[in-house]
């Protein structure tokens, strides 16, 4: 009797199974990257940017329309405070520009 072909291991679920993971782990850093995001915001208290930087992964982890109230109500914090953090760096960008520009303007005088 002829030798037969051993079957594969890593069939169409094994596939998917890694698909699965592949986007696990990109869900996991983007909630790494707006929980450090979230730490690294100004004007709120420290323990406050903690606590809401824990809760991202939980909070953001689950589809719209199966969150809980609470963590909708984290969802909308995190997102006042990526919101404020942006507005003050816009703001430090547009200040940083004036400078530049009225140092070129002495220079040229």
């Amino acid at each position: 009797m002829a030798p037969t072909k051993r079957q594969s291991t890593s069939g169409a679920g094994a596939a998917a199974a890694k698909r699965g993971r592949k986007a696990d782990a990109d869900e996991a850093k983007k909630a790494e990257a707006i929980a450090e995001a979230v730490r690294g915001a100004e004007g709120v208290p420290a323990a406050i940017l903690g606590v809401l930087a824990n809760a991202v992964k939980v909070s953001l982890g689950a589809c719209k329309d199966v969150r809980h109230a609470f963590a909708e109500q984290y969802f909308g914090m995190v997102d006042e405070v990526l919101k404020a953090s942006e507005a003050s760096a816009r703001e430090q960008d547009a200040a940083l520009e004036a400078k530049v520009a009225a140092s070129g303007a002495e220079r040229a005088a």
